[in-house]
């Protein structure tokens, strides 16, 4: 009796569906010199990336004591935008430069999909 209800038990486990661990978030904050609007526009375009990369982000503050990036988003008039990623320590990770504005839709929203992927390989190491 034992083992039929240990078989039975095996079996329906197998049927049930497995369940997905959630990645450890990044913890990451984003500062913008062209003010709290670029900041939010990014944040809203690296949300929407995040999920195609295979990330997890919390957003938090710059004072955060478990920060693992600072973002900069910098837009250089006309010309470029660039997304500069750092460690706590101040170092560059990784960044974007893309040709046009950064206020640009297409712009901001292709620079936070590259920046999402280069933090993914940056955390699978």
């Amino acid at each position: 009796m034992k083992r039929v209800l240990f078989v039975m038990g095996l079996c329906l486990a197998a049927l049930s569906p497995a369940t997905a661990q959630t990645p450890t978030p990044l913890r990451i904050a984003v500062i913008s010199n062209g003010g709290s609007q670029l900041k939010a526009w990014f944040i809203n375009d690296l949300k929407t990336a995040q999920a195609e990369a295979g990330l997890s982000i919390e957003f938090v503050e710059q004072t955060d004591a478990r920060l693992d990036y600072v973002i900069l988003v910098h837009g250089m008039s006309v010309r470029a935008g660039i997304v500069i990623a750092f460690n706590p320590k101040g170092e560059i990770v990784t960044s974007v430069l893309r040709a046009g504005p950064i206020a640009a839709k297409g712009v901001m929203e292709a620079d936070a999909v590259d920046l999402a992927r280069q933090l993914a390989a940056i955390k699978k190491g």
